[in-house]
């Protein structure tokens, strides 16, 4: 069973339905509306460099988007389902 996806920009102008992975924080905030947590950029000495992500739940599933930690464009989106949103 699938818990997880992630779908990654790595350099590609590619779409996740709409939503283009060059989209910045507040084109996604546009389109998505208020997010249901949020979280600020960080830096983890082993892991490196995060940019702030927003998730959005919705009854079945989540979808959180992370961004560049020095662009404001979307730099991961992954989708869940709700019973596997930690």
């Amino acid at each position: 069973m699938i818990d997880t996806i992630f779908i990654e920009a790595d350099n590609l102008d590619r779409d996740l339905s709409d939503i283009p992975f060059s989209f910045s924080r507040n084109d996604v905030l546009s389109c998505f509306g208020a997010p249901s947590r949020s979280g600020a950029a960080r830096s983890d000495p082993f892991l490196g460099e995060f940019g702030p992500w927003d998730r959005f739940d919705e009854a079945h599933h989540s979808i959180h988007i992370e961004y560049q930690p020095h662009a404001d464009q979307i730099r991961r989106v992954t989708l869940m389902r709700a019973d596997a949103v930690p």
